[in-house]
């Protein structure tokens, strides 16, 4: 079973705040929206290594955070501090063993430690399993995004739970896409080239002055690169002289093997002052290369660009005349394309029958949705399970079966965690209201999630009260950073 136990919070001039959580149920509550309750349970990701978006006027960047959970009966306490060194996460274990994660490059590594999964495909989705987004989370169902740059994936998921990987194929498919990608865009080419082979060809005269503005280009160009070159050059000289400076100021001394005491100074470093004249010498020979370059360039007296904006030969004419010049053969061109997009079908069809075919992971989540849409009332056609649980048909459900049916598929893949994983992971739900969910269905939701998930955590963030067994409520009244929350225990 994992709990969160409590959370610290340090932003700027404030003072330190802690929140505690129920093993069981907290309600975080206000009176109205707009409180800071979404700004807590973010923070409470955020704690975990989570890549999470900051809510209004406020930079969880600049907040440190330091989280105390149990899992399976082992207590950790997770710091994420505001540290100049970057985005560094401390997990300090139950032996009080420490191991420092950079995020978001180590968030596997560390998500693996915090949930106790290896599976890379599960613990990339396991957000979306237990936590709902005021935002986002009420109308995903399968895939998308859970918040921020969070995804979840169904079909990943349930790779993941049986144990099945096809990375090879996936990327596989990334780069024929890619590939396709670029291919139509070529397609698009080719019927614009037919079009302009249709009109006047006399917008393809080549301007006198044309030769003239290629060559201000790559007069510009040597330019920048002898810039770059001039900027290298008088950070070494720079940094050589700091150096020479130093070793002036010290006044320090070595011993040779004869015990004869040595001074250093800037002459007896070998190579130094080879090095400051070799860059000075360099940063001259620069500066006069580039003053040339900038001397032939205002000769060229090249043309505003209003100028060629206003022109009888205006930019439109010269890039529609190198467009049409581009070599591109139609035949190859649609020969590719019918080529990739016969192998991304076969590459779809063979991920498809790695993720689908006798995964018993599928049928598991199917009987559960089944249920948990029957404890909520809310009835569907009986379907295929592959087909369903897969399903892309977001319309034949209106805006209150949706939402039950969005709770039903979340429960369901939190039971398969703890199924595969014997994990009893929280539960997170944001505000779970709106003007297509009335609150006769939330009791139903909040029932459910009583009935069903009594030894799980759960957390509920909401302007509503709801009829929990021994909950500890946290009343929001202002800013959860500025202002003392008030907790009550029911």
């Amino acid at each position: 079973m994992m709990i969160f136990k409590s959370l610290s919070c340090r932003y700027g001039i404030y003072n330190e705040r802690k929140f505690n959580f129920s093993v069981s149920h907290t309600l975080i509550y206000s009176e109205n929206n707009s409180s800071g309750k979404s700004t807590l349970l973010r923070l409470l990701l955020y704690a975990i290594g989570y890549q999470i978006p900051s809510t209004k006027g406020l930079c969880f960047k600049e907040i440190s955070t330091i989280l105390e959970y149990e899992r399976d009966g082992n207590n950790y306490i997770v710091k994420r501090p505001v540290s100049p060194h970057g985005d560094i996460l401390i997990l300090i274990d139950s032996d009080n063993q420490e191991k420092r994660f950079i995020l978001p490059l180590d968030q596997l590594k560390l998500h693996k430690l915090l949930f106790g999964i290896s599976n890379e495909d599960v613990l990339l989705n396991l957000l979306g399993c237990f936590y709902v987004d005021q935002e986002k989370g009420w109308t995903l169902l399968n895939r998308g995004t859970v918040i921020g740059k969070n995804k979840f994936s169904i079909e990943a998921f349930v790779r993941g739970l049986a144990d099945r990987e096809c990375h090879q194929y996936l990327n596989q498919l990334r780069k024929i896409e890619e590939d396709l990608s670029r291919y139509k865009l070529f397609e698009k080419v080719l019927h614009y080239s037919e079009e302009l082979a249709d009109r006047d060809d006399s917008i393809f005269a080549l301007p006198s002055d044309e030769k003239k503005s290629n060559i201000v280009v790559q007069l510009k160009t040597q330019r920048a690169l002898l810039q770059n070159e001039l900027e290298t050059v008088e950070s070494i000289y720079k940094d050589n002289i700091s150096v020479k400076r130093l070793i002036e100021s010290l006044k320090i001394s070595i011993q040779d093997n004869s015990g004869n005491i040595i001074p250093v100074t800037v002459n007896n470093i070998y190579g130094l002052e080879d090095s400051i004249n070799f860059s000075t010498s360099r940063y001259l020979f620069l500066n006069k290369k580039i003053e040339e370059l900038e001397h032939q360039i205002a000769s060229m007296d090249e043309p505003k660009s209003e100028q060629l904006i206003d022109s009888d030969e205006n930019l439109i004419s010269k890039y529609v005349r190198q467009f049409s010049s581009l070599q591109l053969n139609s035949i190859e061109v649609l020969d590719a394309i019918r080529y990739l997009a016969k192998e991304k079908k076969t590459l779809n069809e063979l991920i498809r029958d790695i993720t689908r075919k006798h995964n018993t992971c599928i049928h598991d989540l199917y009987a559960d949705i089944i249920y948990f849409c029957n404890k909520m009332e809310l009835r569907f056609p009986l379907k295929n399970s592959d087909s369903f649980l897969f399903t892309n048909d977001l319309k034949s459900y209106s805006g209150a079966e949706f939402y039950k049916l969005v709770i039903a598929f979340k429960l369901s893949y939190i039971r398969a965690v703890r199924r595969k994983y014997n994990l009893i992971l929280p539960i997170i739900v944001d505000s779970p209201s709106g003007k297509e969910v009335d609150q006769e269905n939330i009791k139903k939701m909040i029932s459910l999630l009583s009935d069903d998930f009594f030894d799980h955590q759960i957390i509920v963030a909401s302007i509503f009260h709801y009829d929990f067994e021994n909950y500890k409520e946290l009343k929001v009244q202002g800013s959860i950073l500025a202002e003392e929350i008030i907790e009550n225990d029911f």
